[in-house]
């Protein structure tokens, strides 16, 4: 008979446990919910601040070359590399791309000038 008596009481604590489970179960549910909607927030964020500096940067007047600038008709200028480029009135002239001594001779002569 001891063996009826532990029969409900085996039945309220595995209901018990039961209720327990699904309770920590959907607890775990809620939470990781809570977190995929707080990573779809900061990936929202991060993609919305990425447009807004991206628009930003299209909205931004473009700045004169640093550098210089192509005032005669044409110009041939020595690269770094030994080769040669030919750049024509109004061209911006990166002077880190020339030789610096190409720079100065056309300087010299008038082919081209600081950019203002």
């Amino acid at each position: 008979m001891a063996g009826s008596q532990s029969g409900p009481q085996d039945a309220q604590k595995s209901a018990g446990q039961v209720s327990a489970d699904e309770k920590a179960a959907a607890e775990l549910k809620v939470a990781a919910e809570q977190a995929e909607a707080e990573k779809a927030a900061e990936e929202k964020k991060t993609a919305d601040e990425k447009a807004a500096a991206e628009k930003a940067a299209a909205d931004k007047p473009e700045t004169k070359p640093k550098g210089y600038l192509v005032t005669g008709a044409a110009v041939i200028l020595r690269t770094e590399d030994g080769g040669e480029r030919y750049l024509y009135r109004g061209a911006p002239v990166d002077s880190g791309a020339f030789a610096k001594e190409s720079i100065k001779h056309s300087l010299s002569i008038g082919l081209i000038e600081k950019a203002k």
